[in-house]
């Protein structure tokens, strides 16, 4: 039976065709290890999923959240490996009950998925579900968007981690570096860049909307200068 086991992981994994079936078939092998076989055999299992996940073609993520939250419930049963996916399984949870069918989230869910163990990416994609969450429950805003692409005539174009019927949201989930004593060309540019493109955009609409950074961690006054400057709001939303 262990060569068995074996021999549909070797096949999942090696399997050429980009298709949400392999995903699905994964899922449904993994039903059964999961409890049949003993806990040693989790991060192969683990392995498989996630490079099924990696195989499916953007198309079939956006028509298939549900396989996307299938994959999420099964990489989370390894409680002996220490990955970040773990700490955030009650936000996926609850991001998918609210936000499965707003355009992007799949694609929001996906890459958090098949980034799960390198620490930078999970914690930015778990804190853009954090904060869509958040604002609905704090403010009463709601998402309807994630990974909105903005281009303006010029050819300049940004991504903007958030859409609510009102306004654009980055978020930030990092140390803020010193103004003074580091490179934040990049993070500079980017900034404006953002802002660049909704002034573009509302000069074309009645409403206009807002273009707003929300962070983790507390913005320090440098930065909360810069965006004073540059006319940006900042909002706070911490994530535990």
């Amino acid at each position: 039976m262990k060569l068995y086991i074996n021999i549909i992981l070797v096949t999942i994994i090696t399997s050429t065709h980009a298709t949400p079936w392999n995903l699905h078939a994964t899922l449904q092998y993994l039903r059964q290890a999961v409890t049949t076989y003993s806990q040693k055999h989790l991060p192969e299992q683990r392995t498989a999923v996630v490079r099924a996940l990696q195989k499916m073609p953007s198309p079939q993520v956006q028509k298939h959240p549900e396989l996307l939250y299938d994959a999420a419930d099964h990489l989370t049963q390894c409680p002996q490996i220490d990955h970040q996916l773990i700490h955030h399984k009650e936000l996926i949870n609850s991001s998918f009950t609210q936000f499965a069918l707003q355009p992007g989230y799949a694609v929001t869910l996906h890459t958090l998925l098949v980034f799960h163990e390198r620490e930078n990416f999970c914690k930015g994609y778990a804190y853009e579900l954090h904060v869509a969450r958040m604002l609905y429950e704090r403010y009463g805003i709601n998402v309807i968007a994630f990974g909105v692409y903005i281009r303006n005539a010029q050819g300049l174009m940004r991504q903007f981690d958030l859409q609510t019927p009102h306004s654009f949201i980055e978020c930030k989930n990092i140390r803020w570096p010193q103004r003074d004593r580091c490179d934040i060309s990049t993070l500079d540019q980017q900034f404006k860049d953002q802002k660049h493109l909704v002034n573009d955009l509302n000069a074309r609409r009645a409403a206009p909307y807002a273009y707003e950074v929300c962070s983790n961690h507390p913005i320090p006054d440098d930065w909360r200068h810069f965006f004073a400057q540059h006319s940006i709001a900042t909002r706070q939303i911490g994530m535990p």
